[in-house]
């Protein structure tokens, strides 16, 4: 790698935004030299820096005039039962469902060089998306983020 190529990184945002909080954090990503691309599962919260390239993943729709059936209802129902007794991380499932639909998202992933998961509702969906792209480096949350760029920069032979 030279000392020139930017760096690519992929931030996933998968439960409700905490918006300065996550601005903050991508812009720390942005003073290591890096170009950043933020996904939002729910509504992108304002005041995004110029520089970011700012997405929504796009929720799943029914077919137009598709009524789910009672045994459908039911069903979801000993599913979400099922998980709440499991106690998996509330909107993961949710979350890859809607993200794996999103040719943007995908095309983000594959060019990527790290891909932040910001919170665990983003755990599972960094993780399928490092299928597509594995020499991408997985991270959880941006002070591990920071961290590892921090480590490229001064890492051997980058004097």
């Amino acid at each position: 790698m030279s000392g020139a190529q930017v760096n690519r990184i992929l931030v996933i945002v998968g439960q409700r935004n905490r918006g300065a909080g996550v601005w903050g954090g991508v812009r720390a990503l942005m003073e290591t030299g890096a170009s950043v691309s933020a996904f939002f599962v729910s509504k992108v919260p304002p005041d995004a820096p110029d520089a970011v390239q700012v997405h929504r993943i796009r929720p799943r729709k029914s077919p137009a005039g598709s009524k789910p059936s009672l045994r459908r209802i039911a069903g979801r129902a000993r599913e979400l039962a099922l998980a709440a007794r499991a106690r998996t991380w509330k909107g993961s499932d949710e979350v890859w469902r809607d993200a794996s639909r999103d040719a943007a998202l995908r095309a983000h992933a594959k060019r990527a060089r790290m891909i932040v998961a910001v919170d665990r509702a983003a755990v599972p969906v960094v993780w399928r998306l490092g299928r597509l792209n594995r020499d991408a480096d997985l991270v959880l949350g941006y002070p591990e983020a920071i961290r590892r760029l921090s480590a490229q920069r001064t890492g051997p032979g980058m004097a």
